[in-house]
């Protein structure tokens, strides 16, 4: 990949998600943003994914509640990933979600706004 030297970093236009669990352990130890509902972590990985894209991957321990609950969190965090990161999240960029049983109850367009603060900082 080649370094882009704007002050900006190009945005992926749409995503793509991780499943791989060495993709996952490669995002250990990255830069974090946290709030109530989950923790971001990224980093720009040499991972293959098509053009454009920006990989996500999500992580709901069962601490987190049963399969219901954690089903029900996982598909709340994609819904918000998808009407977010198209134009915010950052292309080539690996990106993986934490969730905490907050992501459960808290509203969503709460999720949304964290989500895009978080996408701000990891940039």
């Amino acid at each position: 990949m080649t370094a882009n030297t704007s002050s900006t970093p190009e945005a992926c236009t749409h995503t793509v998600t991780l499943k791989k669990r060495s993709h996952f352990l490669a995002l250990r130890g990255s830069p974090r943003f946290s709030c109530s509902a989950f923790t971001l972590q990224s980093k720009a990985l040499s991972i293959r994914s098509p053009s454009g894209s920006a990989l996500f991957g999500y992580t709901v321990t069962k601490r987190q509640g049963n399969a219901v609950e954690r089903n029900r969190i996982k598909r709340r965090l994609r819904e918000v990933v998808r009407s977010v990161a198209p134009g915010r999240a950052t292309r080539g960029r690996s990106y993986v979600l934490i969730a905490r049983r907050e992501a459960l109850y808290k509203p969503f367009e709460d999720l949304i706004y964290d989500l895009k603060r978080g996408l701000k900082r990891q940039r």
